[in-house]
């Protein structure tokens, strides 16, 4: 709502809630600088060992010139870490509740995992490509349950014209990602839950245009290969392992604040094995 009435935050009932998100999100900033300063005093070039070390490199490279600065870089990790965990969340959660509704899915699914990984190791993330029934069941839990609604606020650096509507130049923009997973033109029944619409005849996975649950182009996600990543992982080794039911009143109306989040439910993950 403050996206589309930002005057809204100087309301004292908002603003005193803002003012604790805020001191969060300062805390975890101070926190990063620390481990940039840190990490400034150890790493080496020869052996990086994560994103703040190839920043570091890089800059070595650069005869010390910033391309990125170091606050670009704190925005550039609280955004991997806040938007990739929270919606990786959030998409897990769907996810179960998806299994719970569709238990015939849940078995094809585990009859692959089965079929390609066994039972006596974990599912790596190698072993993605040869499960594309499953591949695809994610893809169609990001399509239906949508969690980023609507992409970050963006604004054109000049007017733009777009099907006959004029976007003026620094108007906040937002994306209907929603719309784009559910527009019945590009989708058949986008209301029923069919993994095998991300399949194509040769039983590969495949992702229509109109799929963007990260939103697109070069302002798109930049957790995203992070959150897909674990995504696979989580999903995959909870259904080698467990079978899962639910009990009570199972909705898939959505809690949309920032995210869309399933709302509360019980599970119950009996053991396979």
């Amino acid at each position: 709502m403050l996206n589309v009435f930002p005057k809204l935050g100087f309301l004292p009932c908002i603003a005193s809630k803002l003012r604790v998100l805020f001191d969060k999100v300062d805390t975890v900033r101070n926190y990063l600088s620390g481990q940039i300063s840190e990490h400034e005093k150890q790493h080496t070039k020869d052996k990086p060992n994560d994103l703040i070390d190839v920043y570091l490199f890089k800059k070595d490279q650069d005869d010390g010139m910033e391309l990125v600065s170091k606050g670009d870089l704190v925005r550039l990790i609280l955004e991997v870490f806040q938007a990739a965990s929270v919606t990786t969340t959030i998409s897990l959660n769907w996810a179960l509740l998806y299994m719970i509704l569709h238990p015939e899915i849940q078995k094809k699914c585990q009859d692959e995992i089965e079929s390609v990984v066994g039972t006596n190791r974990m599912v790596h993330w190698s072993d993605r490509s040869k499960l594309p029934y499953t591949q695809a069941t994610l893809l169609e839990i990001q399509r239906v349950a949508s969690v980023t609604a609507t992409s970050i606020p963006h604004t054109p650096t000049k007017d733009v014209v777009l099907s006959g509507f004029l976007i003026p130049k620094d108007c906040i923009v937002l994306a209907n990602l929603y719309s784009c997973h559910f527009d019945e033109q590009i989708w058949d029944e986008p209301l029923v839950f069919k993994p095998v619409r991300f399949l194509n005849d040769a039983g590969n996975p495949t992702k229509p245009p109109a799929f963007m649950p990260f939103s697109t182009g070069p302002r798109s996600c930049p957790g995203q290969t992070l959150a897909i990543l674990e995504l696979f992982v989580f999903f995959t080794n909870i259904l080698q392992k467990f079978s899962l039911t639910g009990s009570g009143e199972l909705s898939t109306d959505g809690n949309y604040a920032i995210f869309l989040s399933p709302p509360p439910f019980l599970i119950h993950a009996k053991s396979r094995q």
